[in-house]
């Protein structure tokens, strides 16, 4: 399982992480942090549509697709950080999918 979490106010203290996105598929894991990691770099109006996609594809911190993911990879912006991890923790083991019921209600309402 891959664990997606996000800190809005990382510091070199105490930093609270939450759990944003968990998923099986590593490809999945690694889209869903680059998209969220592109929206928090196009934020910033210091940066052009060079400099995103320098941080996105040059540098090493980034995940790239097809990338394994060994430990813990970390990127972020300004004080959001973002980390994606693979994970064998049984917390994390469990996805809860809707039933077909649930997901018909939602899409019908």
């Amino acid at each position: 399982m891959y664990v997606i979490k996000k800190c809005e106010n990382y510091s070199y203290g105490r930093n609270k992480w939450e759990v944003v996105h968990t998923t099986p598929d590593r490809e999945d894991a690694i889209s869903w942090i680059r998209e969220e990691y592109r929206l928090l770099l196009s934020c910033d109006p210091n940066l052009s549509s060079e400099d995103i996609d320098r941080y996105l594809n040059q540098y090493y911190g980034c995940p790239k697709p097809e990338q394994a993911i060994y430990g813990r990879k970390e990127v972020g912006h300004g004080n959001t950080r973002f980390s994606i991890m693979h994970s064998y923790s049984d917390q994390y083991q469990t996805v809860e999918r809707p039933t077909a019921r649930e997901a018909l209600d939602k899409i019908l309402n």
